[in-house]
């Protein structure tokens, strides 16, 4: 047919034509991580101001770093990420 590659035609592609899978997982967990960090980002980058204001720049930034370096977030413990 034209316009169709010959992994098309073959059905050779690699995720077997239903997009990028690999190694037998789909993308819905990683979508809804991406998702909550927006969410994160969105919420930090319009309500920043408040809590820099209200509690001052060296509290927030300490929370930050207390938030990003809790261990569970990103790998159960005894995992490597």
């Amino acid at each position: 047919m034209a316009g169709q590659s010959a992994a098309d035609e073959t059905g050779d592609e690699p995720s077997g034509g239903k997009g990028r899978v690999e190694r037998g997982h789909d993308g819905t967990p990683g979508s809804l991580v991406y998702a909550g960090f927006a969410a994160a980002m969105t919420v930090g980058r319009f309500g920043g101001g408040f809590f820099l204001e209200r509690f001052g720049k060296a509290a927030v930034v300490r929370a930050g770093a207390i938030s990003a370096t809790r261990r569970g977030w990103s790998a159960p413990r005894g995992q490597v990420s």
